[in-house]
């Protein structure tokens, strides 16, 4: 499904955007919403919630909604729609568009994806543990998971995004976030 997109005058200035992690914007065109999800920070609950509210839409063809109800993850990203970078750099500063994102306090985040990954609660845990700390899931102990990110620093050992620095999603929120119209705190209060 290819966007048309016209543009408007430029508002702002355009963000810079890097390679990371840009299929983690989750774009909603039919309530121009641009939003970031960072692995850890309800990924699966806003995945399914943004997949639910394009298939209610009355404008979505009915292959489009079987292709969104095929899986959770990665249906809504800008590879799907045929947009490029300069695209989401636009949603950025379009003011008609609603930017958000979510995040946890970062020890949080790390304990959740440390308990979900190396303590093989999840199916591929094992494997993301071993290739983020480089030692088998049953052997590599919380502070030893620490240790390894202290030796190593942040871009070696995050090959896996539920481990990377929520500064480095979407295209490096540490660019972009002041272009954002929603960001709040996802944690056990909120």
């Amino acid at each position: 499904t290819r966007l048309k997109l016209k543009y408007g005058p430029k508002t702002s200035p355009q963000p810079k955007l890097t390679g990371d992690f840009l299929n983690r914007f989750i774009i909603i065109p039919e309530y121009k919403l641009l939003f970031c999800y960072i692995d850890k920070v309800g990924a699966t609950m806003f995945s399914t919630l943004f997949n639910a509210l394009r298939i209610m839409h009355p404008n979505i063809s009915k292959p489009e909604a079987k292709y969104l109800n095929t899986d959770i993850y990665l249906r809504n990203k800008m590879q799907h729609f045929g947009l490029q970078l300069q695209d989401i750099q636009h949603f950025l500063t379009d003011p008609n568009w609603t930017k958000a994102v979510f995040y946890r306090h970062p020890l949080d985040r790390f304990l959740s994806a440390y308990r979900s990954k190396c303590e093989q609660r999840d199916a591929d845990g094992a494997k993301v543990c071993h290739a983020s700390f480089g030692h088998e899931s049953t052997s590599t102990s919380f502070a030893s998971a620490l240790h390894s990110i202290a030796q190593k620093g942040r871009h070696e050992t995050y090959l896996n995004p539920h481990f990377a620095e929520m500064a480095d999603f979407c295209g490096g929120l540490q660019n972009t976030l002041p272009y954002y119209d929603i960001v709040h705190p996802l944690d056990k209060p909120t």
